[in-house]
């Protein structure tokens, strides 16, 4: 009969030697790894993307979820523009967001705060709404 630590580690063993076969995101260490590709958190770019085979970065991307979505179209030999672009969007929209909060806090005129108010709520549902699409894409499998 197998003690409990055996079958941790017979499990591990076998989850190690399969998972590289599919193109499922997981954390090894301080990085992401995606089939062939490796993603990163860099201290001056966000994420950066990283082929493993050619040992060459492929691009960086500001959000985790964009750097994830960008590393599987790579993998499938997709183009990964449009995630590229969605990546860009979170970007822009949280950008805003620290923007309108930081103007909210300053300002007096309540005719003022109630416009920038709307625009942080518009800004966050986008960021959402952006993270769900690429969240949609790195969770579908294919075959």
């Amino acid at each position: 009969m197998k003690t409990i630590n055996q079958a941790v580690e017979e499990l591990e063993r076998l989850v190690n030697a399969e998972l590289p076969r599919y193109d499922i995101p997981y954390k090894q260490g301080k990085s992401i790894r995606i089939g062939k590709t490796i993603v990163r958190k860099s201290q001056r770019h966000g994420y950066i993307v990283i082929d493993v085979e050619d040992n060459a970065t492929v691009t960086t991307a500001f959000s985790k979820h964009g750097a994830i979505a960008i590393a599987k179209a790579y993998n499938e030999g997709k183009s990964y523009k449009e995630y590229l672009h969605l990546d860009k969007t979170v970007e822009k929209h949280f950008n805003d967001s620290v923007f309108y909060t930081h103007n909210i806090s300053r300002s007096n005129d309540p005719f003022r705060i109630d416009v920038l108010q709307d625009r942080l709520d518009i800004s966050q549902d986008i960021i959402e709404c952006t993270t769900d699409r690429l969240e949609n894409f790195i969770l579908t499998f294919q075959r």
